[in-house]
């Protein structure tokens, strides 16, 4: 990944921010797809922001991308319970897709999105 990829989650608990860098996937998991949001904001020329937020719980999967977030080493995977808002502020300069999927588990409609660099 060339550019800077910036990722700030807020929930009760903490509040943390830190940068990701190289190649692989971020997925965002909403427990009940009725309680979280996506927003994407193009309002800046140099960067996209994506926002995941939760009333619920979120779950963050990392496949082979470096994060750091808040000064600690997010390795594979993190369950955030109670409320949550992760962001990502993408660089132009940044290759990345982004794909949403919403299931249905056991009577329960989840809803993931996985941002690939």
């Amino acid at each position: 990944m060339q550019g800077d990829v910036e990722i700030s989650l807020k929930t009760d608990q903490e509040t943390g921010r830190g940068f990701i860098s190289g190649s692989g996937s971020l997925s965002l998991e909403v427990s009940d797809a009725t309680k979280g949001t996506l927003e994407l904001d193009y309002e800046s020329p140099n960067s996209l922001r994506v926002k995941i937020t939760s009333t619920t719980a979120l779950r963050i999967l990392n496949k082979d991308l470096t994060i750091t977030l808040g000064g600690e080493k997010l390795l594979k995977a993190r369950d955030v319970a109670g409320k949550a808002e992760l962001s990502l502020l993408i660089s132009k300069e940044v290759a990345a897709s982004l794909s949403q999927k919403i299931d249905e588990h056991g009577g329960q409609t989840t809803l993931t999105v996985t941002v690939s660099f």
